[in-house]
């Protein structure tokens, strides 16, 4: 099989005590699928079918009678094949009323979770979360258990957007409940909120490399994001305003040539989307490490099933907090449900190069990569003329020449083509009118277009 076992997926070769935790944790965490008559590594071994009805007839009583509350109507059993071979699928939905327990030999009646690959009893901290999760009210629109709040810092940002923040309005932005209680996202907008993100700035392209500087931020969500954005920024050197991070390389012909090190767009999507889709019910610090080669976020509040990374490309939608994704839509920070990954994709488009998302129903990852980047085994002129095209798109031969300064025609010509034998970049068109481009950034049509 092609699949790996994960927080979603387990295999069995057969039917196991073990299998009850496993529709248990999947009931109280995101659901999955176990894969019955599959080894741990992934081979199909099968099952005999003569033992499949009965190992479905097992898996029915336990759903039934075995879980509490019964998780009869969350579970159900497919029979399918993988290398010739008959397996069992059996497909557990994330559950309405958790938590969920179950009656183990020997052990009792336990609650099991879902963690990496494996099921563990839930710890008390668990045991609260999916006593929450189980409310039908979402997240964001319950009462605060904190209710003295204030709001200096979203006040101050809703007035340099030029939009009132009053009293009269707070009902309607879902600050507060009709009974008039502060709800959880007027807690995470005001000045009280303990919610916190880290940012960190790495020497190297790792955890491991010494930290340069580590910053803790709390309060206000929108002041969060307005100060790891500005911090970001100013770390490269460039105004808060400006439309792209400039590093300034000053050639041998003492001009100077600003080069963009991450399409700022990418980096102002990526952040306001961990944000507003974080879980903010899991009590852990978001991430965001600025390394040599990248900036990653990291955030609890992963996809929920059945959405996959590649849907995010497409521009699918999923709003862990639609109150919240409204009010950051109405301050301009988010264009629309659904843009945000396509921007960071067209963004990274014109440099031939893409973002890196990893992401699991738990938590998700997103990488930018440093666009300016240099390649070792280029030469300099090489690294110049990449520097040019990610810069400033197409460019002619003649154009290159002139903005790399320091090459001759004849080495141009032969670092172009060294270029394009190494997959960096691709002619458009033929003849006097060639243009040269960063590998996949775009469609290559001809330069007569």
């Amino acid at each position: 099989m092609q699949i790996y076992e994960n927080e979603t997926t387990e295999f069995k070769e057969e039917w196991t005590e073990s299998a009850k935790k496993t529709i248990c944790a999947f009931a109280n965490s995101y659901g999955g699928t176990i894969y019955f008559g599959v080894r741990d590594d992934g081979v199909a071994i099968g099952i005999p079918d003569n033992k499949v009805d009965r190992l479905i007839r097992i898996v029915a009583d336990v759903a039934r009678y075995g879980v509490v509350p019964s998780a009869d109507h969350l579970v159900r059993c497919l029979k399918s094949e993988s290398e010739g071979k008959t397996i069992l699928e059996v497909r557990v939905s994330a559950g309405p009323d958790m938590p969920y327990a179950v009656k183990i030999k020997d052990e009792g009646t336990r609650v099991f979770v879902r963690r990496g690959a494996a099921c563990y009893e839930a710890t008390d901290e668990e045991l609260r979360q999916l006593y929450r999760n189980s409310n039908p009210v979402a997240l964001e629109q319950r009462v605060s258990r904190l209710q003295e709040l204030s709001f200096r810092e979203t006040e101050a940002f809703f007035a340099k957007q030029e939009i009132a923040f009053a009293e009269s309005k707070m009902q309607i932005l879902g600050l507060k409940t009709q009974d008039g209680l502060f709800t959880n996202l007027a807690y995470w907008l005001s000045d009280q909120c303990a919610v916190e993100t880290k940012l960190g700035f790495f020497a190297g392209d790792s955890k491991a490399s010494s930290t340069q500087e580590l910053l803790v931020y709390q309060g206000s969500v929108l002041k969060q994001y307005e100060q790891v954005l500005e911090r970001i920024v100013n770390r490269f050197g460039t105004s808060f305003r400006v439309e792209a991070f400039a590093s300034v390389d000053l050639l041998r012909s003492g001009r100077r040539v600003e080069a963009e090190e991450y399409p700022l767009v990418a980096v102002r999507e990526a952040l306001v989307n961990a944000f507003a889709h974080r879980d903010y019910g899991i009590d852990a610090p978001s991430f965001v490490s600025v390394h040599s080669d990248r900036i990653e976020i990291f955030t609890y509040g992963g996809l929920p099933q059945p959405l996959q990374v590649e849907d995010l490309r497409s521009g699918v939608s999923f709003c862990r907090n639609n109150k919240l994704a409204g009010l950051l839509m109405r301050l301009k920070l988010m264009e629309g449900y659904g843009m945000g990954f396509p921007k960071i994709y067209d963004a990274y488009a014109r440099y031939g190069m893409e973002p890196m998302i990893d992401a699991t129903p738990r938590w998700m990852k997103v990488s930018l990569p440093r666009v300016t980047l240099e390649a070792p085994d280029l030469s300099d002129l090489g690294q110049r003329i990449m520097r040019c095209l990610r810069t400033n798109g197409r460019m002619s031969r003649a154009g290159l020449q002139k903005e790399a300064a320091g090459g001759s025609y004849a080495r141009v010509i032969a670092e172009l083509k060294t270029l394009q034998e190494k997959g960096l970049i691709a002619k458009v068109g033929s003849g006097p009118k060639v243009l040269y481009q960063v590998a996949g950034s775009g469609e290559q049509k001809s330069a007569n277009d």
